[in-house]
């Protein structure tokens, strides 16, 4: 059974624990966002955001700070429109919004949060027509058809001056481990071994329908050191993670938790006591001119 709500979020902060993956995110953020966004703006008295794959909103918050700061503009409208499937998550996404720590009259940023996948959105949308400056997908392009995705947000969604950017992981020991399980991925076939080479799918439709684009590269450890401990909840979390399954270790067939655990210990070095993989994310963006 596929992680999901409450269980997912656990699972993920320990993943994100052992390898640091939001602060690795913010750091690429902070480094090309900056350039890709300001040009955007010209004239324009507010800057138009779409997000796919909310989540529970902290991602979203991230790059609205990012935003601000690199402009060095708290003025600026901005306007956020959030697609999630996922009632918990757009529950905990609300629930940042009312913490946020701008005064409750504060309606330099509005956000409206759309309770659906992004299928359904692109396909029977009631939501008022908005160009977007900015769409983005962190790390939630593996739920859709990719091909797809891009050819909606630029046609439909993204203004003649707006961005399209990416964050997508591949070709480290997370999706080797996918690769291994004997399942689609996300509902999208063969996406774990198809998701090695995202980032150059990404850039490969770009130059196919003639779309401008960069694309960045962050390397860095996971630390795994726990999932040979079969009696460390950690350990357990994070392998739950790692192969997107509900308490793999006790339900998956022994032999294919052999197989996980070597492909882990073989894809692997020992530092300091500790198990260290390889974890590779990729910035791409893409844009009409």
């Amino acid at each position: 059974m596929e992680i999901t709500g409450a269980h997912y979020i656990d699972c993920f902060n320990v993943f994100d624990t052992k390898c640091d993956q939001f602060r690795k995110i913010e750091e690429m953020l902070r480094e090309r966002l900056p350039s890709l966004v300001p040009r955007r703006l010209h004239d324009s008295q507010q800057l138009n955001i779409l997000s796919v794959g909310s989540g529970n909103g902290e991602k979203d918050l991230l790059v609205l700070k990012v935003i601000r700061e690199s402009l060095r503009s708290t003025e600026l409208k901005i306007f956020n429109r959030a697609i999630e499937p996922n009632t918990y998550f757009c529950d905990l996404y609300n629930e940042a919004i009312a913490n946020m720590q701008t005064p409750p009259d504060d309606q330099a940023t509005k956000f409206e949060i759309c309770e659906q996948s992004f299928q359904q959105y692109s396909q029977h949308t009631e939501k008022e027509p908005v160009k977007f400056d900015v769409v983005h997908f962190i790390h939630s392009i593996y739920y859709v058809d990719m091909e797809e995705a891009l050819c909606h947000c630029f046609e439909k969604e993204l203004d003649e001056n707006g961005v399209f950017i990416c964050i997508v992981s591949g070709g480290d020991l997370v999706h080797l481990i996918l690769a291994k399980q004997p399942k689609d991925w996300h509902g999208q076939g063969d996406g774990a071994s198809q998701n090695l080479e995202m980032a150059r799918q990404l850039v490969g439709i770009a130059k196919s329908k003639g779309w401008k684009h960069e694309a960045y590269v962050k390397e860095y450890s996971i630390d795994v050191t726990e999932v040979f401990d079969p009696k460390s909840t950690e350990g357990n979390l994070l392998l739950d993670f790692l192969t997107h399954t509900v308490n793999f270790r006790e339900t998956a067939e022994k032999q294919l938790v052999e197989e996980t655990l070597a492909i882990v210990r073989n894809h692997t070095t020992l530092k300091d006591g500790k198990r260290l993989g390889k974890k590779k994310d990729s910035l791409v963006a893409l844009y009409k001119q």
